[in-house]
């Protein structure tokens, strides 16, 4: 699932929105969340975005059943 988000490394935050929405993301911060699903049973697929001077950096994607923690 990974393989499908990684040609937004290298894209800037304006085009980024422009491709996912902002996804009531703060602009300034370094990192950005998306809800990318949720099963039955709560557990949430988020799709987490890394910017270094404002262009992606890294994609990453995380599973959890509770609080998400974007320090990676």
């Amino acid at each position: 699932m990974q393989s499908e988000y990684l040609n937004l490394i290298g894209v800037s935050k304006k085009s980024l929105i422009e491709k996912l929405d902002d996804g009531c993301n703060f602009y300034p911060n370094t990192t950005w969340t998306y809800l990318l699903h949720k099963n039955v049973l709560g557990r949430k697929t988020f799709l987490v975005i890394t910017f270094e001077n404002e262009i992606v950096s890294r994609v990453n994607i995380i599973k959890t059943y509770g609080i998400i923690n974007t320090e990676l």
